[in-house]
């Protein structure tokens, strides 16, 4: 039975999609640390608590936080982050994707949004980013001439495209990859190509 997939609706050119490991929690503790020192060393500074804290102890605490925000976006990935993805020996998939809007020729006028819907089969789209990868769950990637626009994990909110295209021909591409983020073998993909209109 098909499953007709609208995924998340603010698209407007940012990526969306976080995998959610192990360091991406870590990196998060470690801003929260941060966010704490600062906020204890400058109040005392300023003499509004922590009175029992000595002033040198206050200045280390607003050093510090800094120092932890560049650790936090740098150390946890380098240390927990997932390993390396093996793209020479992928897994097959049986998932069939199509493209239902916008269909391929379409013409929309400059400024309109644009919605996509997807027709996915015999497929799961999970929120999980695993290295154990099954044929029938994964993510929906969205590109846009070229660009990723949005790793899809949810399958129930519109989906739009940025309202600030230039006129003229786009390339609308997804494809359902597995739980690694990497490409089925053969890739499950589908592609449009839809025009705007000037004014």
């Amino acid at each position: 039975m098909p499953v007709t997939v609208v995924g998340p609706s603010s698209i407007a050119g940012g990526l969306l999609a976080h995998a959610g490991g192990s360091d991406e929690v870590v990196s998060t503790a470690i801003v929260f640390v941060a966010l704490w020192a600062g906020w204890v060393g400058w109040s005392r500074l300023r003499h509004r608590g922590f009175s029992r804290l000595p002033t040198t102890g206050a200045w280390a605490l607003v050093a510090a936080a800094p120092i932890l925000v560049v650790v936090a976006l740098t150390v946890p990935r380098a240390i927990l982050g997932p390993p390396p993805v093996d793209l020479t020996n992928r897994p097959a998939s049986t998932v069939r994707l199509a493209i239902e809007e916008p269909t391929s020729g379409q013409q929309v006028p400059q400024g309109t949004t644009v919605r996509v819907r997807l027709e996915l089969r015999d497929a799961r789209v999970v929120p999980e980013s695993t290295s154990t990868v099954v044929p029938d769950e994964g993510h929906i990637h969205l590109t846009l001439d070229g660009r990723l626009l949005s790793m899809t994990y949810d399958s129930s909110t519109p989906m739009t495209l940025p309202t600030d295209l230039d006129p003229g021909d786009h390339v609308l591409e997804v494809e359902f990859v597995a739980t690694d983020h990497a490409p089925f073998d053969p890739r499950v993909r589908a592609e449009t190509v839809f025009e705007v209109t000037g004014p």
